[in-house]
């Protein structure tokens, strides 16, 4: 048997059922076509497209081959074409219209709900919506007469008489004038008296035709007559079963039918559900190693905005441990990992594009050093900086930052810096060392906060909704130098293996010693081979532009010598020309300030020119 042929679907907010003794007529559907088939009108039949009631639609399937296409929209010679068939095909029904069956549940059916229920198949014609009613419309005879003749009276002349009583079983045409009544044989009566003789008729040649004689009347011909009714009764009888038996024979195929078109229905739907599911994760996945926070040589990339957009709002900042700036940094008793949670943070921005975020890093209890493009775009009153190790929500000023060509934002190639100020030093902050020495294979180690990763945690979340309580923990990820490429301006660019991802801009690649060999700044994406490649800004460019803007840096040259196990973190000494960062202050109680030494630079100033900024790509 050919698969069911989807038509098309009916809602039950447009249409709805005629009803024949209380039931359904489109749920009559199999025994339609039963006696429709024992009436020699199997090819009508299959107009009435098969239902498939559900709770608020009816679907349709009919056997066929091609496309189904409403009349409407056939072009003029198909359309003559499928109604020279439907003709056909209702001239086929006429009969069974009159059948005492079939006529009642056949008329009901030709009522089609909706305006445009004549659809064309290649080989044949199909009715959508058959034994239904416009919704919230009256079902009573006139009504359902009425939109039988609507739609069927220009393919069929007989159907265009219907009128009142027709759905009650009067014929569409009226019946032929009954037969002249003949005068049945009565009993012979007693003879009449001699004296009242009738008189005999004239003939044509006026003699006196004497009239026949009356034959004698018998009860014998009522033997045949209840034979004859006797047979009657029993055909009827055998066809009534006969009938009864195809009804349930054809209905076991139409049901078995049914149901393995719903379960493949079914199939069909989950498994599109689960297509959709996992095309949304890629486009998840796809956007976050698209969008968020590093520039990449493609295009300017982005965390999404917050749902709302509300500005964060940090904590009461308590009162710290003053920390002067240019102290001699102490021995670091503590892994590089440890160092690098008390000297990177998240830097955290609000714009006109939403929240964002970068990294940055302390080289001083109240000044980190960050990419440019983390803040472009930033509300100057919106910057705020936060770590797992602060525990908190510090607000901070953009004081200096580098700008591209022509003043606007700055592109992957460029000197790509910013300098954040805080108003107190933060207590327990350590800052970072800078140091010139690096070479190719270096080990180094990248610190910040990528999204790809960061973004499940708890912080992010509340990062996307405008506030931040729980600041996610800095990762940690380690690779080597490949090589240093020196750019047209005399800028020296580090491609590396420790992997990044938007997020890590403005955090610093330091070596095992923990001193900063550059800061991370952008990804390049060579699409064709999907190749990512992660480049951080050596520090010669960095130390040179912090030099210019006043912002001490503690720079420590020479061979790196890692702490053995057990032993305190320390990097190697400074360089005596170099001035010194403030030093390192436990989180639980800060020690007594340090009077600066007499070559230690004045505080760092903002710029006279720093234009406002709004949210922009980080």
């Amino acid at each position: 048997m050919a698969e069911p042929l989807f038509i098309g679907k009916v809602e039950f907010s447009a249409a709805e059922p005629v009803n024949l003794g209380g039931t359904p007529v489109i749920r009559l559907h199999g025994e339609l076509v039963v006696i429709l088939n024992e009436l020699r009108a199997g090819a009508a039949a299959r107009m009435f497209a098969e239902p498939v009631v559900g709770s608020s639609a009816v679907s349709l399937y009919a056997e066929g081959s091609g496309d189904p296409q409403r009349f409407t929209s056939l072009s003029p010679t198909r359309r003559a074409e499928a109604e020279a068939v439907l003709r056909a095909r209702l001239t086929e029904l006429l009969p069974a219209l009159d059948h005492p069956t079939a006529g009642p549940l056949l008329r009901r059916a030709l009522c089609v709900g909706i305006d445009d229920g004549l659809y064309a198949l290649d080989d044949g014609v199909v009715i959508v919506g058959w034994g239904m009613v416009p919704a919230g419309g009256p079902q009573d005879e006139a009504a359902i007469t009425d939109r039988v003749r609507a739609v069927f009276a220009r393919f069929s002349p007989a159907l265009a008489t219907a009128g009142e009583g027709w759905l009650s079983g009067r014929p569409l045409t009226a019946p032929p004038p009954p037969p002249a009544a003949s005068a049945r044989p009565t009993a012979v009566a007693s003879p009449r008296p001699a004296a009242a003789p009738i008189a005999a008729p004239v003939g044509a040649s006026g003699i006196a035709v004497p009239p026949k004689p009356r034959p004698a009347t018998s009860a014998l011909w009522l033997v045949p007559l209840l034979v004859a009714v006797g047979a009657i009764f029993l055909l009827l009888g055998a066809w009534l079963a006969f009938l009864h038996m195809s009804r349930e024979v054809a209905r076991q195929p139409s049901t078995v039918s049914l149901l393995d078109e719903r379960a493949t229905n079914e199939a069909i739907r989950l498994q599109q559900e689960s297509n959709r599911a996992l095309e949304a994760e890629l486009e998840r996945a796809r956007r976050a190693a698209a969008q968020p926070e590093v520039c990449a040589a493609e295009g300017p990339l982005s965390l999404p905005p917050a749902p709302e957009r509300q500005r964060i709002q940090p904590e009461a900042v308590p009162q710290p441990v003053p920390q002067q700036q240019g102290q001699a940094p102490q021995p670091f008793n503590g892994s590089l990992a440890q160092l690098l949670e008390r000297g990177v943070v998240m830097v955290v921005t609000s714009g006109q594009r939403g929240v964002g975020h970068g990294t940055g890093f302390f080289v001083s209890g109240d000044t980190i050093v960050t990419n440019s493009h983390v803040v472009e775009g930033a509300d100057p009153a919106q910057v705020f900086i936060t770590s797992a190790s602060i525990g908190r929500v510090i607000p901070a000023r953009i004081v200096a930052r580098t700008r591209g060509a022509g003043g606007g934002a700055v592109e992957p190639g460029e000197l790509d810096l910013a300098v954040l100020k805080l108003d107190q030093p933060v207590p327990g902050a350590q800052p970072l060392g800078f140091t010139r020495t690096a070479e190719r294979l270096t080990d180094v180690v990248a610190a910040g906060y990528p999204a790809s990763v960061v973004q499940v945690e708890q912080g992010m979340q509340e990062l996307r909704q405008g506030r931040l309580q729980t600041p996610p923990e800095i990762v940690l990820t380690r690779g080597t130098i490949s090589t240093f490429q020196t750019l047209g301006n005399n800028y020296t660019i580090m491609p590396h293996t420790a992997d990044m991802s938007p997020g890590n801009s403005g955090g610093p690649l330091v070596d095992l010693c923990g001193r900063v060999v550059g800061i991370n700044t952008f990804i390049s994406r060579a699409t064709a081979v999907a190749d990512r490649v992660k480049y951080a800004q050596k520090t010669d460019s960095l130390l040179a532009w912090l030099q210019q803007n006043g912002v001490a840096a503690d720079v420590r040259d020479g061979a790196c010598q890692p702490a053995l196990p057990g032993l305190p973190f320390q990097p190697p000494a400074a360089t005596p020309a170099a001035p010194a960062p403030p030093a390192p202050i436990p989180p639980a109680a800060a020690p007594p300030a340090a009077a600066p030494p007499a070559a230690a630079p004045p505080a760092a100033t903002p710029p006279a020119a720093i234009p406002p900024a709004s949210a922009g790509p980080r």
